[in-house]
């Protein structure tokens, strides 16, 4: 026999009481709740306020995910970095669309993006640089239709904020927000480590993470994971 609860006069299963509860628990989850990437343990606050002007604003939780070397993120010495995808001002219809059309709505967006990503284990900083410059070295020339111009002088303007960095210790964070005007704001914790003016730049680094060809895309265990508010 199933065991059941009055509830407002009702006889409820148990069970399902639970699946309301539970439902309940999401709906009403407080703002300041946290998300956790799974493989890393790193908690990614559902907002985040930034004071420093350069970066000012509001940014709500979107997706989350992990970078791994060569996809291994069952090996700790092999996860990167946990990742969090934050923006100031969401659509609802972002929830609706697939894949492709989310892809095109984050780069289209008027309000600051922000990636936020939390090392999980001690890097020298030349090597986060040249990771960075491995990854976006062919967008970027695809962009600007060859090896010299603008978008390589502001990929080697951003991968020295990492290559002056001796080392970045694990639980570093990293925010890189894009904001509407096209400039890429470089902060390590809360310390301003670059101003960029690029469009190339940013969205080569936001197609490097959510694009059709992204870093993501040959490891099946590799994607961020969306969290409706």
């Amino acid at each position: 026999m199933a065991w059941r609860r009055v509830v407002n006069g009702l006889a409820t299963p148990l069970a399902t009481l639970a699946a309301i509860q539970q439902s309940y628990t999401v709906l009403l989850e407080p703002a300041h709740v946290k998300v956790k990437e799974p493989f890393t343990g790193v908690e990614f606050d559902r907002r985040r306020d930034i004071l420093q002007p350069e970066a000012k604003g509001d940014y709500h939780l979107l997706a989350t995910a992990v970078r791994c070397m060569l996809g291994q993120c069952k090996f700790a010495k092999a996860r990167a970095y946990a990742i969090g995808l934050y923006a100031t001002d969401v659509d609802e219809g972002l929830w609706k669309a697939d894949e492709d059309a989310r892809y095109q709505a984050l780069l289209s967006m008027h309000s600051s993006r922000n990636l936020i990503l939390v090392v999980d284990q001690d890097v020298g900083g030349h090597h986060i640089a040249k990771g960075f410059d491995r990854s976006l070295l062919p967008r970027i020339r695809k962009a600007q239709g060859g090896k010299a111009g603008p978008g390589k002088d502001a990929l080697r303007e951003f991968t020295r904020c990492f290559s002056k960095e001796r080392k970045l210790h694990k639980g570093t964070e990293i925010f890189l927000v894009w904001r509407p005007d096209d400039t890429l704001v470089v902060m390590i914790d809360s310390r301003i480590c670059g101003e960029i003016q690029s469009s190339i730049l940013c969205q080569a680094l936001f197609d490097m993470y959510l694009g059709p060809d992204s870093i993501f895309k040959k490891y099946r265990n590799m994607s961020f994971t969306f969290h409706k508010p």
